[in-house]
């Protein structure tokens, strides 16, 4: 460990002894946090007067500090901190002589007092280099990243070079050690390297054919998608009749808002129990629990929709059905022959609504201005059908594999099966876009996201300072800001948010959230006016003001998953198998935002910022704040990745 890092960790330890975070130290020594985190992490020395109060204030002995107070000690050490940096690993001259020890200093004011040509400048340098035991630097690096950069002009042009070079060779290095001693083997490995960062030329895409081998199959016929073949259904019909005709005594004989399992069985008998059991399994029924589960607690309205999905289809439906079901695999077949893949579309699709929102979502993406010209091939699951559970498995991992880029569609909660799509996406070193949906009303001037950007303190003085606040946590001022505006909406803008959302929102599944039966009964009318485009009956005030806390609880959700997906999902990070660098999603909470990301990944130019903490090196995409790659500063995992990864390749 550096000088300087050991005089940090002294001094974090120091502090946190007495109880102080960085904030309320720097504000009481007249300073900023970031001059004390900076201090704490080794990176950098506060200006001698500074460094002072700061050592004087946490008792630090002289003895550790007062050598830095010499201006020459000073440049040397934050020297060191920023050729660590560079070079991927700690750098001292501790271990030379007191004569060798001031030789190198002055060598080192040399070099940042000089007005040599490139030659004798990257010669100088070199020469520095074999003080510290490191491996000389090449003459492409050493133009590209710090002569043409001016970065011998001072200190702080210095690091801002190295930082420049660690924002592209966290890119496509586990660490830093490894992207150093790779770039700087031979003038074929570092343009190599440079190819990976190039700007992509968008032309081949343009000159694509349009892509017009789909079959558009409209929004409500996409429901017959879920299904079976229809032959199959058509087989079924005795057994399916048998069901319904059970569900429906059910309704007629329980037809309160929630039905147990301790209801049922003291109606029906275990076998019959059983058997509709079997049947429930056998036609892959959205009741999750069986008839004889202890979790079985089921809403009528549940049953009822079931009624209507799992009946015997008419002669005519099932003609419908086998046309459409033909239809979407004959798209499965250009699917599996298309000259590219460009776009993979990975959700899962348990409802109607999820069928007709993942199909619009996919539609504006591919007709917007920025993505339409492209001529992008893309994998819409909506248009596409087979009737074998492995052929779909294999299907999906043949789209993953051909796909350049992956859009994850966070809906209320996610498959393992969906999860593990995006992982194998990351895992292959492929960009992950992950959308969550949210609530934006510009009527109310509303958007979610906006206010989930705020902070605590923002989102306490946002919604008002009251005393009936302090005792809030995040998500209760989150939700407190966004009733605010849901309660300025007229009845017209909350129903016309429905319609908007119902499908993305899958309000369906919300009706447990109504305690009322007959409102029950009106939010299914309103529903499923809703879905068949029919004119809107006018609603309640009661059934408004339930809708109100629908909306605002599955907004709020929508906020907090896409936190957890840009914190601590497990999606956040995975390994490139191939070279051991951390891949992070990208979540983004708009169609425009997907768009922007789209397009950017293609043309392989990002917006970009290089972030360093305690513990990590941060790449982050500056639009969406999304980490997409990471290095870790844990010294033994350094060493750990730099023995089993060799660059582009897994051992």
């Amino acid at each position: 460990m550096t000088e300087l890092k050991q005089l940090g960790h002294f001094v974090k330890h120091l502090r946190e002894n007495k109880k102080e975070s960085q904030i309320e130290i720097a504000k009481r020594l007249g300073t900023n946090r970031s001059v004390i985190a900076h201090f704490e992490q080794g990176e950098r020395v506060p200006k001698p007067a500074m460094l002072a109060i700061i050592c004087n204030d946490l008792k630090v002995p002289e003895i550790f500090w007062i050598h830095l107070i010499d201006p020459n000690n000073n440049y040397r050490i934050e020297f060191e901190t920023i050729l660590s940096e560079l070079v991927g690993s700690q750098v001292s001259l501790e271990s030379l002589s007191s004569i060798e020890h001031e030789e190198a200093k002055k060598h080192m004011n040399l070099l940042f007092n000089q007005n040599g040509n490139e030659e004798q400048v990257f010669d100088n340098f070199n020469r520095y280099l074999i003080f510290y035991g490191v491996k000389k630097i090449s003459k492409v690096f050493f133009k590209y990243y710090l002569f043409d950069k001016n970065a011998f002009t001072n200190m702080e042009h210095f690091n801002t070079a190295v930082q420049t070079y660690q924002k592209d060779a966290i890119r496509v290095f586990s660490t830093f050690a490894l992207a150093y001693g790779e770039l700087n083997k031979d003038k074929q490995s570092f343009n190599d390297f440079l190819k990976q960062l190039e700007t992509n030329d968008l032309s081949p895409y343009f000159g694509r054919n349009k892509w017009n081998s789909i079959i558009t199959i409209e929004d409500k016929l996409l429901p017959y998608l879920g299904y079976i073949a229809a032959g199959k259904v058509a087989e079924e019909e005795k057994e399916r009749k048998r069901l319904i005709d059970f569900l429906k005594d059910i309704v007629n004989k329980l037809g309160t808002r929630k039905v147990s399992q301790h209801t049922l069985q003291a109606q029906y008998d275990k076998k019959t129990l059983n058997k509709m059991d079997t049947l429930l399994r056998k036609f892959e029924s959205k009741i999750e629990h069986g008839f004889l589960s202890s979790l079985f607690d089921v809403d009528i309205g549940l049953i009822e929709a079931e009624i209507s999905n799992l009946a015997p289809k008419a002669k005519a439906d099932l003609i419908v059905m086998k046309d459409t079901q033909d239809k979407a695999f004959a798209n499965l077949t250009n699917y599996l022959t298309a000259d590219y893949m460009d776009l993979y579309i990975a959700t899962s699709m348990r409802n109607d609504g999820d069928f007709i929102s993942v199909n619009n979502f996919v539609n504006s993406l591919m007709q917007h201005s920025k993505i339409e010209k492209l001529n992008l091939r893309y994998f819409n699951p909506t248009q596409s059908w087979i009737d074998d559970r492995i052929a779909k498995g294999l299907i999906e991992a043949l789209m993953l594999k051909r796909a350049s880029i992956t859009i994850y569609m966070a809906q209320k909660s996610d498959t393992f099966g969906k999860d593990s799509e995006a992982s194998v996406a990351l895992g292959q070193g492929k960009p992950v876009i992950v959308y969550v949906p949210k609530l934006t009303i510009s009527e109310i001037n509303l958007d979610s996201s906006e206010l989930a950007r705020m902070n605590e303190a923002e989102l306490r003085k946002y919604i008002g300072e009251d005393e009936d606040y302090e005792e809030y946590d995040y998500r209760a001022l989150l939700s407190e800001a966004v009733k605010n505006h849901l309660d300025k909406a007229s009845d017209d803008i909350i129903i016309a948010s429905v319609i908007q959302y119902w499908a993305e929102f899958d309000l369906e599944s919300e009706i447990v959230r109504i305690k009322e039966d007959h409102v029950i009964s009106e939010y299914r009318v309103f529903l499923n006016e809703i879905k068949n485009n029919e004119e809107i009956t006018p609603i309640s005030k009661e059934l408004i003001e339930y809708i109100k806390i629908i909306l605002l609880s599955v907004t709020i959700n929508y906020e907090i998953r896409a936190n957890i997906f840009k914190e601590v999902h497990p999606l956040a990070l995975q390994v490139i198998l191939s070279s051991g660098v951390l891949n992070g999603i990208l979540v983004a909470r708009s169609l425009e935002s997907c768009a922007d990301l789209l397009q950017s990944l293609l043309i392989n130019k990002m917006d970009l910022e290089l972030k360093s903490d305690e513990n990590n090196y941060k790449l982050v995409e500056k639009s969406t704040g999304s980490v997409i790659r990471v290095i870790s500063k844990n010294i033994l995992l350094s060493y750990s990745f730099e023995q089993f990864y060799q660059y582009g390749k897994a051992e």
